[in-house]
């Protein structure tokens, strides 16, 4: 003990001891209230309070809506009265229905990209908030979230709950909630703390758009028939508007639960959108490739919006100066944007070439519509591939005959222009060789390779075969038709057979095919190519075509049969019988029939007829010739 200690006054070191037994014991009672606390156990009485305290405190709040997206309103003007209409009579109760009063589902569908994320914040954030009635509205996506909804679902059905009760908890995650206090909880107490967090009163409908619901999948059916079942109980209280891809999901759930489906398909905007964009729409009279670009995005609204803005990011010289390399690149661009990307490979190797098979092939185009990867553009009555997957497959399959023949068709139509009319004949001849190649080993007739109107009747029923020789490429070039035993040579092996020489109407190339029942028998389509816009003399193009396939004709003996296919784009409404008696012959419109398997090309836009205008007005203004 030191001095100081030994002569301290003893009052004093008293009241140090006293202090320090305080202080141990304040110790203690904290240590033993913490513990109690952390040993007291949860409720889901207690997990209510403790969210209610935090809605209160300001600390638990619903998420806060994005800005109104801006949407192309003349586009959507349908799908916004669609969506209108159904709050109002559910939330007024004027669309119940059966004897059991159900409500209708309203299924928004559409492939990735076409907008309806955007459509869905729009009716949470514009449509919703102008029709005036006592709702308020909020957006839940299984694809993200807070918390990644699409996770606390799948975490709550760990645990063995109702689907339903797992809705709740995902309501829950979007208010930042706990789980070890949402987990507690059953659908009904979500439910009104959701509704807390808004600020709703009890007189009060609540609207949820739930996007991506398809994320759920082999549970989706499941949770749409549960929730309508809850908008059913609560009589107009509980409105919910729904979005996934495919509009067979939505038709196909509403069959199970025995309601009916109010369909709000989402088509692509308009194919000339871009011409508001200035400076690409400048690029695209100046650029053909930048042109084309443009054409392929078809519509689709986060190509034209997202991805050619990313596009042009990322080459600050794309719309001045767009090699074949930027525009490669650019392409990229906007299908990583749009998330085409996440097909897989080995899906496109099948899918593609089912695509352009002559054949019908139904479950093709239900899968791809259900995968939502088809685009349809308005006014238009044909469903396009998008075509930017298409070329981007075919730029990464340019070592196989398919991918490498689409590759050249596409490369042919984008510097095909006024100047450049020759360019035509390689966008047929090589799009005929991936028809070809798709269609190997089936048999089919020459009405249905040949799509058009203005078929011989005595060709309609020609049944034959393509014979496909088993190389990367299916075209062979001559200096011209001269040698004639190399060309018939060549026709037999199967390949298609192109003239490098060329007169105003020389025959261009010739196209081989097999008799179906005869397979000595070869039958060639002798083939000229028009791209015109004003009417053709069908008359010297007959003559010409007869003089320029006299030789084959008298191949008979050698089982040789020919016949002319004429392609135009000819501004004709009307072609009489007698003009292609005994070949295949097509005008503008008959073109865009046959070809439109690519997309829309500038094929079908840089020397647009009127006849063309009237039948698809919607390619009025896709052109990027000023004088059209």
């Amino acid at each position: 003990m030191s001095d100081a200690e030994q002569f301290e006054p003893p009052a004093k070191k008293s009241r140090v001891d006293a202090a320090e037994v305080v202080d141990r014991a304040w110790e203690t009672l904290q240590y033993e209230r913490e513990q109690a606390k952390q040993s007291e156990v949860l409720t889901a009485d207690k997990a209510c309070q403790q969210i209610v305290q935090g809605i209160a405190e300001g600390k638990i709040s619903s998420p806060k809506p994005s800005e109104t997206p801006k949407i192309v309103e003349d586009a959507r003007t349908n799908a916004i009265e669609i969506m209108q209409n159904y709050i109002r009579d559910s939330i007024e109760g004027k669309n119940r229905y059966g004897t059991h009063s159900k409500f209708p589902i309203l299924g928004m569908s559409g492939m990735k990209g076409i907008g309806k994320t955007t459509m869905l914040e729009y009716g949470l954030t514009k449509v919703l908030p102008n029709m005036k009635m006592s709702a308020k509205g909020a957006y839940l996506t299984f694809n993200g979230g807070a918390g990644r909804s699409a996770n606390v679902f799948w975490e709550s059905q760990n645990q063995q709950d109702t689907v339903l009760r797992s809705v709740g908890h995902v309501l829950m995650a979007n208010l930042k909630v706990e789980a070890q206090q949402y987990s507690l909880l059953g659908f009904e107490q979500c439910l009104n703390l959701f509704r807390k967090a808004l600020g709703m009163s009890e007189e009060e409908s609540l609207v949820l758009f739930i996007d991506e619901i398809g994320e759920l999948k082999q549970k989706a059916d499941d949770v749409l028939r549960a929730l309508m079942t809850e908008a059913d109980d609560r009589g107009g209280k509980l409105v919910f508007v729904f979005a996934h891809i495919s509009q067979q999901f939505l038709d196909h759930a509403a069959t199970g639960s025995g309601r009916k489906v109010i369909s709000l398909p989402l088509e692509a905007l308009p194919i000339d959108t871009w011409n508001q964009k200035k400076d690409w729409k400048e690029a695209a009279r100046e650029h053909a490739g930048i042109h084309q670009l443009l054409l392929q995005c078809c519509g689709h609204p986060r190509s034209l919006y997202d991805g050619l803005n990313d596009a042009k990011n990322q080459n600050s010289k794309l719309l001045s100066n767009p090699t074949e390399e930027a525009l490669i690149k650019a392409r990229g661009h906007i299908i990583t944007e749009c998330k085409f990307n996440s097909e897989s490979r080995e899906r496109l190797n099948k899918d593609i070439p089912r695509w352009f098979s002559l054949l019908e092939d139904s479950d093709l185009m239900a899968r791809l519509a259900r995968d939502g990867l088809l685009l349809k553009l308005p006014h238009a009555d044909a469903q396009f591939f998008p075509p930017l997957i298409l070329q981007d497959w075919a730029g990464k399959s340019c070592n196989t005959p398919l991918g490498f023949h689409l590759q050249q068709a596409y490369a042919a139509d984008a510097v095909l222009g006024a100047d450049t009319e020759k360019k035509m004949e390689p966008l047929m001849y090589h799009y005929e060789a991936l028809l070809r190649k798709a269609t190997e080993g089936k048999t089919f007739t020459l009405k249905q390779f040949y799509k058009s109107k203005h078929v011989s009747p005595t060709l309609v029923a020609s049944e034959v075969k393509a014979k496909v020789p088993s190389q990367d490429t299916l075209v062979e070039y001559v200096k011209d038709f001269s040698d004639q035993a190399r060309v018939l040579e060549l026709l037999r092996t199967g390949f298609i057979v192109v003239s490098e020489f060329h007169s105003e109407y020389a025959l261009e190339y010739l196209s081989p095919f097999r008799d179906a029942s005869d397979d000595h028998k070869l039958i060639v389509a002798c083939v000229q190519c028009k791209f015109v816009q004003s009417p053709v003399n069908w008359s010297d193009i007959k003559t010409t075509m007869a003089d320029a396939t006299q030789w084959l004709k008298l191949k008979k003996a050698k089982k040789v049969k020919c016949f002319p296919v004429i392609y135009t784009t000819a501004d004709q409404k009307s072609m009489k019988p007698e003009t292609y008696a005994g070949g295949i012959y097509f005008n503008e419109t008959d073109m865009f029939e046959f070809t439109k398997r690519l997309g829309v090309l500038r094929l079908h836009t840089q020397k647009l007829g009127k006849n063309m205008e009237q039948k698809h007005k919607w390619l009025s203004t896709a052109s990027s010739n000023p004088d059209l």
